[in-house]
């Protein structure tokens, strides 16, 4: 099974572990955060860091987001089929505490990962084998 992230807010991989209270930092913390979420129930496996970009998200993720906007993409795979879904995966990212404020171009709505409000939606995940998003 592959999956895609596509989000909002900065998960930018930097491995920078040690509690300084830099950006990069706190970059780490969401991608770690979200990496350990899925680990929940699966072993994520990568072989590419989020990488960033900007892109016209009219229509991509809630109401609030238009225009051009920085986005993180990332892709993993797990070990095997119907280990998890997207269904499962945005019930268990919704609402996950995230810090803000950092490369983002959006002003993140309660400083959580939003997977189903229609307005502040800020994360995007696809099944890229059965072609399921949420």
């Amino acid at each position: 099974m592959k999956f895609k992230v596509t989000t909002l807010v900065d998960i930018t991989e930097t491995r920078v572990n040690r509690n300084d209270g830099t950006t990069a930092y706190k970059q780490q913390q969401n991608f770690t955060t979200l990496l350990q979420t899925i680990g929940i129930k699966v072993n994520p496996v990568y072989t590419t860091s989020p990488h960033m970009s900007s892109v016209e998200v009219d229509g991509m993720f809630g109401t609030n987001a238009k225009g051009e906007h920085t986005i993180w993409t990332w892709e993993f795979e797990v070990e095997y089929e119907g280990g998890i879904t997207v269904d499962e995966m945005v019930e268990m990212i919704d609402l996950l505490p995230v810090l803000s404020n950092l490369e983002e171009s959006i002003k993140i709505n309660k400083d959580v990962f939003h997977t189903k409000d229609k307005k502040y939606k800020n994360i995007i995940i696809e099944d890229l084998i059965n072609k399921t998003v949420n």
